[in-house]
């Protein structure tokens, strides 16, 4: 019985505080991504903003074997870059014994809210009626200012296609 409770504590030490590494490092990956995000589009501090990596990035676990990252930046990005879907963001990162080290990582930065949406298909030329719409919430992220988040507005209005 004693051995099994010392195999355990030892596979909670080794891969339950390497697990919690990884973790506390993507949580500080996503908070520069979303700090960038909102920077970028003010609109979206109060939105749900979520930052997510693929699974199994072999990047963030290349560099999670570099030690306790302190801190964490991301490098300049061209003239224009849109923090939008699927990107591939640079970064510098800093381990606590001042050891710098650049990825690039890939991130899936999504950006909810509520959104008018038709209940059934639509024709086009066809007025939208009250009880035609609903809201849900959806990622608006690639849409820009595409997208209606109250139903009152589009009472009456036409669907123009699309």
């Amino acid at each position: 019985m004693i051995f099994l409770i010392c195999v355990f504590v030892f596979w909670f030490l080794v891969f339950g505080l390497a697990s919690a590494k990884v973790e506390d490092l993507e949580d500080q990956i996503r908070q520069v991504v979303r700090d960038y995000a909102i920077q970028t589009y003010p609109r979206w501090a109060e939105k749900k903003v979520v930052i997510s990596f693929r699974p199994g990035d072999t990047n963030l676990e290349r560099v999670d074997k570099w030690g306790t990252v302190e801190k964490c930046e991301l490098l300049n990005l061209y003239s224009g870059f849109r923090p939008v879907g699927m990107v591939s963001l640079p970064l510098r990162l800093t381990t606590k014994e001042g050891k710098k080290q650049v990825a690039l990582i890939t991130a899936k930065i999504e950006v909810f809210d509520s959104v008018a949406v038709a209940k059934y298909s639509k024709k086009k030329g066809e007025a939208f009626m009250p009880g035609d719409l609903v809201l849900e919430e959806k990622d608006v992220s690639l849409l820009g200012d595409k997208y209606y988040t109250a139903l009152q507005v589009l009472d009456g209005k036409t669907f123009s296609g699309g």
